[in-house]
């Protein structure tokens, strides 16, 4: 992981040729993976791993430089055990509770609301022709 950056905010259009042709620069390669979805599409972000610590040092140097338009972010690659730990973080926090909606009968913010919108659907379900 010391050899490892994580680059986000790519441009979804980049492809690992691409990438790889970029980060090359800064040194020998030993690994590229482009994030992607179920449906093979990029989501934006990859890992790049290099030879040397100078290698990614030199990496971190391209942060906010343009690629394919846009300004990546190049910042050190936690490790697993690091971002499972800042995930696990975040679940035992959870979110704060919203706010209930006010005075918007579509938010349905009070009881008189919620009655007059459940009438209306069963007016409306009543007069459907159900043949």
């Amino acid at each position: 992981v010391d050899k490892t950056v994580y680059v986000k905010n790519l441009a979804f259009r980049a492809d690992e040729g691409a990438l790889a042709e970029f980060f090359a620069q800064c040194g020998d390669l030993v690994d590229l993976r482009l994030g992607r979805g179920d449906d093979g599409r990029s989501r934006g972000f990859c890992h790049v791993a290099y030879i040397t610590e100078e290698g990614a040092a030199r990496a971190l140097q391209l942060s906010e430089s343009s690629f394919f338009g846009r300004d990546i972010v190049v910042e050190m690659a936690k490790s697993e055990e690091v971002r499972g730990a800042e995930r696990d973080a975040k679940r035992a926090a959870g979110r704060p509770p919203m706010p209930p909606p006010t005075g918007c009968w579509f938010c349905l913010s009070n009881d008189k609301d919620a009655h007059l919108v459940a009438s209306i659907a069963t007016e409306s379900f009543v007069s459907m022709d159900k043949g």
